[in-house]
């Protein structure tokens, strides 16, 4: 009898709790602006008590935070600007062409919007023609088996596939099923499964991998490895919600009443302004109507309604204030908890005068959303180089290409010496850090490598490289040292260009007469 399951948590292999995923797929909903038509009682064909209600349905117009929120978020915390430096040239090359090969920084802040809504993503390497391709999983595709509250070391990342039923109008869904295991003997498994279902809901009854993929191998075993084939970026912060899930929670499940309060006074101002449209009660006699008992007076417009029977004939114009004042005031109030709850500044989205901010007095005032960009960045680096290790792992195994020739070896796994230069300049012009870091150099506080690092990107190999250059350019001696331009405003020395710095009393008497 075919394995069957109806979730992939029902796999004794997962060990993660289900609701992990009810959360997912509720903050998924609201990520997508899923909102269900809004049911009402019309005003007409319900007068007569003796008939059921009659209820009509319309769209709900929401105002989808959820997106706007995470695209914000993603867009302060990466810059598609991020430069990747490594302390082996060749580590380094071999990376940063993978990483142009895929659109690396464009698809990370397109990920990361999504794992900022949701909790988190994933991502794996894969050889495809010899050349190392990078897939990117969402995190409802994503289920860790063995794992802590701080890493997870084998997964299972679920892909789906939609081909048409075998009757028309019916589709028929596959599941794969690929699970990243560990051995007792230290080898590192990776495992194929394919399921068939006619529903969406269900997973289904296990099938032959060749009915849908005839060239997949049912399983990979990979000696030597050391670290996952994967990466796993996770949001910040403790999960609350279910507190020994080593997965993380998005912006939604803390802020979903905010969410839905927000959608439904955007909402209502609109349902207001379509339904309190000018109207004007009129005799009929107002409006002429043609043989077919249609209004003929300026059909261009609907404010002109007849009614029988009016006060002294004479037109009533009926002019329903939009409130559009208290409407504003409670959609700035939600606005600011929504801010509060992401952990982002005042005047991020809300619009009062007093909470709006520049990018510098984020910075001044060393802010809620400059904070959350730490905290974001702090995991985002550390899937980064997780994926880089991956990447080195599946580049140093022979046996992944058609020569059986390893692309890149001599690879330190612990330390693969990634430095990560991110784009400041939404919080800190470029020219402006520059100079403090200069006075930070003169001061004694900060070293040039550091600076170097710092302002141009530079690995810590590239800056002592760097660094040995502009010593040995220096022309030095006990009677004549000319200074670099660098070297002095790293120094604070200034001095004429091209002249000599006197070396004794006698000479700085000298040059003196000279002036």
């Amino acid at each position: 009898m075919p394995k069957y399951l109806a979730r992939v948590t029902d796999d004794p292999r997962v060990k993660v709790d289900p609701r992990m995923y009810d959360i997912i797929h509720k903050s998924l909903r609201y990520y997508r602006g899923d909102e269900q038509k809004v049911k009402y009682l019309p005003s007409i064909d319900n007068d007569d008590t003796r008939k059921a209600p009659h209820m009509k349905e319309r769209v709900f117009d929401s105002l989808n935070m959820t997106k706007r929120m995470s695209a914000r978020l993603a867009s302060i915390v990466f810059g598609k600007q991020a430069e990747y430096s490594f302390q082996d040239n060749a580590v380094g090359d071999y990376i940063n062409g993978i990483f142009v090969d895929n659109q690396f920084n464009d698809l990370l802040e397109q990920n990361l919007e999504k794992g900022i809504a949701l909790g988190g993503f994933a991502a794996r390497p894969y050889v495809e023609n010899n050349k190392i391709k990078i897939a990117w999983c969402d995190a409802e595709q994503f289920y860790p088996l063995k794992s802590n509250i701080s890493s997870i070391q084998d997964a299972v990342i679920v892909s789906k596939t939609i081909m048409p039923g075998e009757t028309q109008d019916t589709n028929t869904y596959y599941t794969l099923l690929e699970f990243h295991e560990w051995q007792n003997n230290g080898d590192y498994v990776i495992t194929n499964e394919l399921y068939k279902s006619d529903d969406a809901i269900n997973v289904g009854n296990q099938v032959p991998l060749s009915d849908l993929y005839p060239d997949m191998q049912a399983s990979t075993t990979f000696t030597g490895i050391t670290k996952p084939l994967f990466a796993y970026f996770k949001m910040p912060g403790s999960n609350n919600k279910v507190l020994d899930s080593p997965l993380g929670l998005g912006i939604v499940p803390n802020n979903e009443h905010t969410l839905k309060n927000i959608s439904i006074v955007h909402d209502n101002l609109l349902w207001e302004i379509k339904t309190g449209k000018r109207t004007v009660l009129v005799p009929p006699e107002y409006i002429e109507f043609d043989d077919l008992h249609r209004p003929k007076f300026n059909t261009e417009t609907d404010a002109f309604v007849a009614i029988n029977g009016m006060d002294n004939d004479k037109p009533q114009e009926l002019n329903m204030d939009i409130r559009i004042q208290e409407y504003d005031q409670t959609m700035q109030f939600y606005l600011r908890e929504l801010e509060a709850g992401c952990g982002v500044s005042a005047g991020t989205f809300s619009t009062s005068a007093t909470a709006m901010q520049t990018a510098t007095q984020v910075v001044s005032e060393n802010s809620m959303t400059y904070q959350t960009r730490e905290s974001i960045l702090t995991m985002l680096d550390k899937f980064i180089n997780d994926l880089c290790i991956a990447i080195l792992e599946m580049g140093s195994t022979a046996q992944l290409f058609s020569n059986h020739q390893a692309q890149i070896s001599d690879v330190d796994f612990d330390n693969i010496g990634l430095s990560i230069h991110h784009d400041d300049s939404v919080f800190v012009d470029a020219n402006t850090q520059q100079d403090q870091d200069l006075k930070a150099v003169a001061g004694g506080v900060m070293s040039k490598k550091t600076f170097l690092m710092r302002n141009y990107g530079m690995s810590a190999e590239d800056a002592e490289k760097e660094l040995t250059e502009i010593q040995s350019e220096q022309q030095t001696n006990t009677n004549n040292m000319v200074l670099d331009p660098i070297s002095k405003a790293l120094n604070g020395v200034e001095s004429a260009k091209g002249k000599e710095l006197p070396t004794d009393n006698n000479d700085a008497e000298n040059a003196q007469e000279d002036d």
